[in-house]
């Protein structure tokens, strides 16, 4: 028994777990939060912020309250911002042609898929 506590306290020693100094970051709320965007992040465009699909999962996020924003920015201006974004995107010329390129592509497939179910 003592040869196996031995070696544990040596491992550890040896791995540097015991000692370290970044034990507990996990601890406590998280820095950044995935797959949410900060306030900072939409209100200058960033690249991943800047999609509609981004947008609209920080928007309905149940963690709103608690994306960091500064602090003269209220929880409602916040989410006006991200309104604001979300219709730029859906007004943006490109969006607007991938949803007539779905629209003229999805009755294609529509009529197939009917044509072989009803064969």
């Amino acid at each position: 028994m003592k040869n196996f506590l031995l070696i544990i306290f040596i491992s550890l020693l040896w791995n540097n777990t015991s000692l370290s100094e970044n034990m507990f970051d996990g601890i406590g709320p998280p820095k950044e939060i995935e797959g949410i965007c900060s306030y900072k992040k939409i209100y200058e465009r960033q690249k991943p912020c800047d999609s509609l699909y981004e947008l609209r999962g920080t928007i309905n996020s149940i963690f709103f309250d608690l994306i960091p924003r500064p602090t003269y920015v209220s929880e409602q201006d916040f989410r006006n911002l991200i309104s604001k974004r979300i219709n730029e995107v859906l007004d943006s010329p490109e969006y607007k042609k991938k949803q007539k390129k779905r629209k003229t592509t999805t009755p294609v497939f529509k009529n197939y898929f009917l044509k072989f179910v009803n064969d």
